[in-house]
């Protein structure tokens, strides 16, 4: 008899057991999808800036592509970027200008 009272009891700490076991998995399993959501919002952000930064850049460079037929255009890309110069022009670097 005394067997009959004891086994509804050890079935509820059980059942309660388990419970208990599944709650504490779901509570973990929530933190860490809600650490993803945050870390994806944060990656959200710097992706969008690189996205406006990328945007700006594309539009300078689409600026630039359509004045290429401009002489002036020209003229200044041979000057700067290949360091191209008139017939008899001297050029002046000033050698100061990369020293802090």
């Amino acid at each position: 008899m005394a067997s009959a009272r004891k086994r509804p009891r050890t079935h509820s700490i059980i059942l309660t057991a388990v419970a208990l076991g599944i709650f504490v998995f779901i509570f973990f399993q929530i933190l860490t999808v809600r650490q993803d959501i945050e870390q994806s919002r944060s990656q959200l952000v710097e992706i969008q800036a690189q996205r406006t930064a990328l945007e700006n850049e594309n539009a300078q460079l689409l600026k630039e592509l359509d004045s290429a037929n401009e002489s002036y255009y020209i003229e200044k890309f041979a000057r700067e970027k290949l360091g191209y110069a008139y017939p008899g022009e001297t050029v002046y670097y000033d050698a100061s200008a990369g020293i802090n």
